[in-house]
């Protein structure tokens, strides 16, 4: 049972040493590494070696660290497994970007999770944190929610247990067909998701569209919802599996 412990927790801090590398940084000192995963330069030697050994990082001439060369190809077997998805909905996120100049998203449920597996900036000076391969709570905005009220009812029970108030916007957006969040993921921008469906109707994805909050009001909130639903008709009429 001790020997079972060590190894989970061994694998959780190994876990909690890619994490360092979401926020953004290319490339990160030892002791950086261990005050940002709050262990000892010891311990997170022994760690980033084994790592780097398997390839998961890379130690650089400086002595920096980077994500190595098993992350990319796993990160690029993950666009493939959406490859036919991203295809079919990219032309319609173009549209709405170009239309409204707000930023584009698609996500899909990893596990417990959403992923965002593509998405088009607006040229605007406020932008909403999220990026391209992004993994956030299934709870998470008006993505994570719209996903969640079409998801296996397993899986809806698991995430939400004896909430009320979550089985309640839940239940809206199955009646909206779409849902709408503001401030939730960042301060001041709203946003609209709606479901892409495969052939067989079921919901795979969910196209967003976020901005700041003052152009996400009155007839330019419920036209913008309008065109979002419609693109999303549009490229689940196209999706062949």
């Amino acid at each position: 049972m001790t020997e079972k412990k060590s190894v989970t927790r061994s694998i959780e801090r190994a876990l909690d040493i890619l994490d360092c590398f979401l926020d953004g940084d290319q490339a990160l000192t030892l002791n950086e590494i261990a005050e940002r995963v709050s262990l000892s330069p010891s311990t997170t030697y022994r760690l980033l070696n084994t790592m780097a050994i398997n390839a998961y990082l890379t130690k650089n001439e400086d002595k920096k660290y980077t994500l190595g060369p098993k992350i990319a190809t796993l990160g690029a077997r993950t666009e493939v497994k959406y490859d036919q998805l991203i295809e079919v909905v990219q032309p319609f996120m173009f549209q709405l970007n170009k239309k409204y100049d707000e930023s584009i998203s698609l996500y899909v449920i990893e596990g417990e999770h959403i992923l965002c597996i593509e998405r088009i900036e607006t040229t605007r000076a406020l932008k909403q944190t999220t990026q391209k391969g992004d993994c956030l709570p299934l709870t998470s905005g008006a993505s994570g929610r719209l996903l969640l009220a079409f998801a296996s009812e397993g899986l809806q029970n698991k995430m939400i247990g004896d909430n009320p108030f979550m089985w309640s916007s839940i239940e809206k957006i199955q009646n909206d067909g779409y849902a709408l969040s503001t401030g939730e993921k960042s301060e001041g921008v709203s946003c609209i998701a709606t479901p892409i469906r495969n052939a067989k109707k079921q919901v795979v994805g969910a196209l967003t569209m976020t901005g700041l909050f003052t152009r996400f009001q009155g007839s330019n909130l419920e036209e913008k919802i309008v065109d979002t639903q419609l693109m999303a008709r549009k490229a689940s009429e196209k999706l062949t599996y």
